[in-house]
């Protein structure tokens, strides 16, 4: 019977040939329109390179290296980005010494796209008789997570001058969030399309359906036009006149009750 501690060492080697082969997944992702924030490039990050340890002292103790002496210091990983421009272009990023060209199109690992866009291939999955779908698994939840990740929906200031503490005009989204306009395909082992593996996610999660007319931030001052008396005179005799107008005959008498007029 194995030990406690060999139970815990085979699961954590079985999480790591699992993920080690989910990562060897790749995708294809296309940007399908113009990007509308930071400046028209797409970034996302998805881990990063391997931290580096200065001053690492030598295993030869007979060996003499003044480096050695210096204090530990870690250096983290720059990160892995992933880029892309809906017209090729030219950036510098700190992700790479050198500029490079960037495009419409990138490859990249299934998880990190999952990461960016949800996990779109539960959204399918075929459930057995009386297994309940998880929260975090539906489109719905997935939905937000995905908003949040690009930065979440634009909601309404509130203006206190205006809106009650307590108003619910202060929760209304009236942005959708920076999610670009992408196509997602699955590859196979050859970097190949696997057939009936597009996934479009505005297509699938419809974020402006969560959005509302930002009907409140336009200008709620009254309009102020100027007007003499003649005017507001006119006004008045023109409103008693439509208001009349609108009761046909039927002109009360001093009593209060209507009678025709011949």
């Amino acid at each position: 019977m194995p030990t406690l501690e060999q139970t815990i060492i085979e699961g954590i080697k079985a999480n790591q040939e699992a993920y080690l082969k989910e990562y060897m997944r790749q995708v294809r992702i296309t940007l399908l329109s113009e990007y509308e924030h930071n400046d028209g490039i797409v970034t996302m990050r998805y881990s990063s390179e391997d931290a580096k340890v200065l001053g690492a002292p030598n295993e030869d103790d007979e060996l003499i290296d003044l480096v050695a002496k210096r204090p530990l210091r870690i250096v983290a990983g720059r990160p892995v980005h992933y880029h892309m421009s809906f017209e090729p272009r030219t950036i510098t990023c700190e992700c790479q010494d050198e500029p490079f060209e960037i495009n419409d199109t990138i490859v990249m690992p299934l998880p990190g796209a999952m990461i960016w866009f949800g996990h779109w291939l539960g959204f399918e999955k075929v459930l057995k008789p009386g297994q309940v779908q998880d929260t975090y698994s539906s489109k719905e939840w997935q939905k937000k997570l995905v908003a949040l990740q690009w930065g979440g929906y634009k909601v309404r200031q509130f203006d206190s001058r205006y809106d009650a503490p307590k108003s619910w005009r202060k929760l209304e989204n009236i942005a959708a969030p920076a999610v670009p306009h992408v196509e997602i395909v699955r590859l196979d082992s050859q970097l190949r399309k696997i057939p009936n593996s597009r996934f479009v996610p505005w297509d699938v999660y419809d974020f402006n359906r969560e959005v509302v007319p930002d009907r409140w931030t336009e200008t709620r001052e009254p309009v102020i036009a100027p007007a003499t008396q003649a005017d507001f005179d006119a006004a008045v005799a023109a409103a008693v006149e439509r208001a009349l107008a609108g009761r046909g005959n039927n002109v009360p008498n001093k009593g209060g009750r209507p009678r025709k007029v011949a």
